[in-house]
């Protein structure tokens, strides 16, 4: 016959025992509340608007009061790209202070891409951001530019049967946009490289000529462009004139409207 044992505690290891498993709850709940996120940071390198960074933070699937040791980065990743108008940098958690900083960057839209009955839109780096039939902002149209059978995916690099115009294009963007006056160009055509050309929302005609000095030419077009509504408005230029600006050498403009007449 079997006797049924029972382990019999004496007082004093019963009262050890209990303050041990006491401890060990109060080091967990303890634990736990230090290793709450309190707060999640954004940074990127633009300066983003607080629905900006709550959007970003949403993404990333982080929530305050999440355990620091829980966070997976590929998960944060993925959530941060799945935006296309965001990516992931980097992540870092901060135990002293239970917080965690997250590094994006955000990437720009530059231009739409004529691209046989649709218009591709590309960032600042010539990558895809998406495939549209008709626009929905106030960014240049790139013309030009040669596609042989191309399939394109979001995400891609632009590529053309003349790659050295996506070279010229993308210098020129760049340099709009430093001078803060690509919101003002309609058109940027880059089929001649030895003529390529602008063309405002006003209706002015920038002739760049080559890709050469291109940083001085959009520069002395900058020039032009606000002295313009001056020149229009005190009758200089007509304001049902499609005038022509001429920057084909470095530190040299030429305006010329209708009559052949310059400025």
């Amino acid at each position: 016959m079997v006797k049924n044992s029972m382990i019999s505690l004496k007082p004093g290891r019963t009262a050890a025992f209990t303050m041990v498993v006491l401890l060990l709850i109060g080091l967990w709940t303890l634990g736990s509340t230090l290793l709450s996120i309190n707060n999640i940071r954004v940074e990127s390198d633009i300066e983003l608007t607080d629905a900006q960074k709550q959007q970003i933070i949403q993404l990333s699937g982080l929530t305050e009061g999440q355990n620091l040791l829980s966070i997976d980065h590929t998960v944060v990743r993925t959530g941060i790209d799945s935006d296309p108008y965001t990516r992931f940098i980097s992540l870092s958690r901060s135990y002293t202070s239970s917080s965690v900083l997250l590094r994006v960057r955000v990437v720009q839209p530059s231009a739409f891409v004529k691209y046989f009955d649709s218009l591709l839109l590309i960032d600042t780096f010539g990558n895809i951001m998406d495939k549209i039939i008709v626009a929905k902002e106030d960014l240049p149209y790139v013309m030009g530019l040669s596609f042989s059978n191309t399939e394109f995916m979001v995400g891609d690099r632009l590529r053309a049967d003349n790659p050295e115009a996506i070279t010229a294009m993308l210098r020129i963007l760049d340099e709009l946009r430093l001078m803060n006056i690509d919101s003002r160009i309609s058109e940027l055509n880059v089929k001649n490289l030895d003529n390529l050309y602008l063309v405002t929302e006003d209706g002015l005609t920038v002739m760049l000529g080559d890709a050469l000095d291109l940083a001085e030419k959009v520069h002395m077009t900058y020039a032009v462009l606000e002295q313009l509504p001056d020149l229009r408005a005190s009758g200089q230029i007509p304001e049902t004139t499609r005038a022509v600006l001429e920057v084909t050498a470095p530190l040299i403009a030429d305006l010329r409207w209708a009559d052949d007449q310059s400025v």
